[in-house]
């Protein structure tokens, strides 16, 4: 991605951030009856840990957190699938992908039926993986950034893949173009 787009100008940083794996996921969301769940669904969702060897990352109760995600006596759901588990996931042809993610939520959510909505957002290669060793690959990827004047790096690739992170990252890269500063990185 960006190793990619700045390789040509800078082959070292190039290869540098192509150090950063990416996984990616794949989002379904479906709507139900609220009859055809039996589940109590107490909370604002699940995540599922690695250990339950689930092709589900995390199921989000959408319409128990924010009333307005879906009609009266409907259920909203997002389910989160793939990431570094199952990195084909995110690629998937959605019809397997929505057929594996109701298989699976049937049996915990006690599902009757097929859902009223259904929609696939597929996201790949858009989560950083976070290796031992990534503090100090970022600094190697900053200080060779900071010999490219005028560029400035954000994103969930660096300091924290969290929206609150990548909003201070992009006011710092920001903040730092607005200043006319190459090599003011961190966090």
């Amino acid at each position: 991605m960006s190793g990619e787009l700045l390789g040509p100008l800078d082959s070292d940083l190039g290869r540098l951030l192509g150090q950063i794996e990416h996984s990616g996921t794949a989002i379904v969301s479906l709507g139900f009856d609220e009859r055809q769940i039996g589940h109590a669904m107490a909370g604002a969702g699940a995540v599922v840990g690695k250990t339950e060897n689930s092709p589900i990352l995390a199921v989000s109760f959408s319409s128990r957190k924010y009333g307005h995600r879906a009609p009266e006596g409907k259920t909203a759901l997002r389910v989160f699938v793939g990431g570094a588990r199952a990195p084909e996931m995110a690629e998937m042809e959605d019809g397997r992908l929505v057929e594996i993610v109701l298989n699976e939520l049937s049996g915990l959510l006690k599902i009757s039926g097929e859902p009223v909505y259904t929609r696939v957002a597929h996201w790949p290669r858009t989560m950083p993986q976070y290796y031992v060793g990534h503090q100090g690959l970022v600094a190697r990827i900053e200080q060779r950034a900071a010999r490219l004047s005028g560029l400035q790096l954000a994103g969930n690739a660096y300091h924290g893949v969290g929206i609150p992170d990548c909003i201070g990252g992009g006011e710092r890269a920001a903040q730092r173009a607005l200043d006319g500063k190459d090599a003011a990185y961190g966090v």
